[in-house]
């Protein structure tokens, strides 16, 4: 009894394991094994222990047929006598063995001539007619069964179980011949013998066959999905495992993860290919990284190159706009300049008179003044010029609306002779933001050189600037009622080298300078614009 014990704790130790993951393969086979064992055992003991009851039965039967075959043949010649007082006696010596509960010898008329209990003879047991004994020679009443054998069955009570063996006497010649009690040759049964048969050892027997088998299967069903599931946790479960946890780590990233699985069967060719696979992937990793790192310096040299030319296409457009505005500022120039001639020659001449008069010394002063008023004017424009042909500066804190008044004061002389009005509208609390001022001038600059080449018969541009507190950014907004830029345009306004205009004299730089220099500040430039109704540029900077 000890040894279903021991299955059951192989059973505890091999199985609840695999129950913590209730979708594990291990458990799955684990329940196919584990019920087709049991229903396996259980069809194969039922038909082991029918088997064996079978055989024991049998057993029991031919013993009984070889004991009654014995017994009749120690009594012939004691029946071929008469010798009743010994025919007696051997049956109740016989009769003395443990297994033997009954002997006794029939009649044909159902009478007991002899018996191993002296009470019985000369009593009627059965009714031929009625017992189920005279039904090895009689059927249906009258008809003589010409296949004479051996007759058994069972009666059972609560103190005994006996198995009830009928053997019949047959009718032989010097039977019928003897000269002490002749019978009939046509009577071809005498009577029979009846052997009872304890058959309690024969169950106990079989009850204990049966709980050895029952004791057997139920260890072999314990111990076999017990070693089987040990068998495919080493060689299955936990490759398995293995593998999965390589793949894990290789979908996280991380290729140091071989798989060490040796031998010959399907995981161990999966393991040597998974392998196999990681090799040409961590290959494949050092050559993408290779590439990586050329394609990074390779890129970082283009941005050099890209920050190189923007700088130069900004440089550019200053000078192209510097170009556009030349032109106009030669004109301004050159009226104080003219005035200036006009006067040092007034001025030589009043001086070329021997004695000054006051009116004399009056206009002198006066024509000096003005002298020194246009020489300032001629100072003023061409230090904002300067100042916006500037290179690139750092970023600095700059007030925007010095910057505004600044680009506006070049751009004034442009407006005069078009009837352009340029209206500002500043609020007094806008914060320093960091910028680098000559750029914010020259996006300025480039909007409102825009709007004025939409306004061909005049017209008004609005720059106004104020602070928005939510949102932290200064609002910078130049608007015009001119032209106007058509729908299909507007996508690709900021585009370098596109140019809507018609006129050949624009290259297509100038939006795209002011969106990179806005980026570059981390702001934003939005448009608004409907043909024949006029432009909004809004440009929004961190404050």
């Amino acid at each position: 009894m000890g040894c279903p014990a021991t299955g059951a704790s192989l059973f505890k130790g091999v199985y609840m394991n695999p129950l913590k993951n209730i979708s594990s393969i291990r458990l799955k086979i684990y329940i196919i094994i584990a019920v087709s064992i049991t229903f396996a055992f259980l069809a194969f003991d039922m038909i082991m222990l029918k088997h064996q009851r079978n055989i024991y039965i049998e057993d029991l039967l031919f013993n009984s047929r070889s004991v009654s075959d014995t017994i009749l043949k120690s009594l012939e010649q004691d029946m071929m006598a008469d010798n009743t007082t010994s025919i007696n006696i051997t049956l109740k010596a016989i009769g003395k063995q443990e297994l033997i509960k009954e002997l006794r010898i029939y009649n044909h008329k159902g009478e007991v001539r002899s018996s191993m209990v002296p009470d019985e003879v000369g009593k009627a047991q059965f009714s031929r007619k009625e017992s189920r004994q005279c039904s090895i020679c009689h059927q249906a009443g009258h008809e003589q069964n010409k296949n004479h054998d051996m007759l058994t069955y069972n009666v059972d009570t609560k103190d005994s179980c006996i198995t009830s063996v009928i053997v019949p006497i047959q009718n032989q010649a010097r039977c019928s011949t003897a000269a002490c009690h002749a019978h009939s040759q046509t009577q071809r049964i005498l009577g029979f013998l009846n052997m009872g048969v304890c058959r309690l050892r024969l169950q106990a027997d079989i009850h204990k066959s049966q709980v050895q088998i029952l004791l057997v299967s139920l260890l072999f069903i314990l111990l076999l999905p017990a070693l089987i599931m040990l068998f495919l946790k080493k060689h299955v479960s936990n490759p398995l495992r293995q593998l999965l946890k390589s793949t894990g780590k290789i979908g996280r990233g991380d290729l140091d993860c071989k798989v060490d699985i040796v031998s010959r069967d399907e995981l161990g060719q999966l393991a040597f290919s998974f392998n196999k696979m990681l090799e040409r992937l961590v290959a494949f990793k050092t050559e993408i990284e290779g590439w990586n790192e050329e394609l990074e310096e390779r890129v970082s040299k283009k941005t050099m190159q890209l920050k190189e030319a923007q700088k130069q296409i900004i440089q550019s457009e200053k000078m192209s706009s510097l170009g556009r505005l030349a032109a106009v500022i030669a004109h301004e120039i050159n009226n104080p300049i003219s005035g200036l001639i006009v006067f040092i020659k007034l001025l030589q001449k009043t001086m070329d008179k021997e004695v000054l008069t006051e009116e004399d010394r009056v206009k002198v002063v006066k024509r000096l003044c003005i002298m020194e008023s246009e020489a300032k004017r001629c100072g003023h424009i061409v230090s904002e010029l300067l100042s916006f042909s500037r290179a690139e500066q750092k970023m600095v804190e700059c007030n925007i609306a010095e910057i505004i008044e600044r680009s506006v004061s070049i751009l004034k002389f442009k407006t005069k002779d078009k009837q352009i009005s340029l209206n500002l509208d500043i609020e007094s609390n806008i914060p320093m933001i960091q910028c680098d001022p000559g750029k914010i001038q020259q996006i300025i600059m480039n909007l409102v050189q825009n709007a004025i080449e939409a306004l061909p018969q005049g017209g008004e541009i609005d720059i106004s600037a104020c602070f928005l507190k939510e949102e932290e950014k200064l609002k910078l907004v130049v608007h015009d009622n001119g032209i106007g830029i058509p729908e299909e345009f507007l996508p690709h306004i900021f585009e370098p080298f596109y140019s809507s205009k018609d006129n050949g004299q624009s290259v297509g730089i100038g939006l795209f300078v002011v969106y990179g220099v806005i980026h570059q500040h981390n702001g934003v430039v939005e448009v608004d614009s409907a043909e024949g109704k006029g432009t909004t540029f809004s440009i929004f900077l961190p404050a």
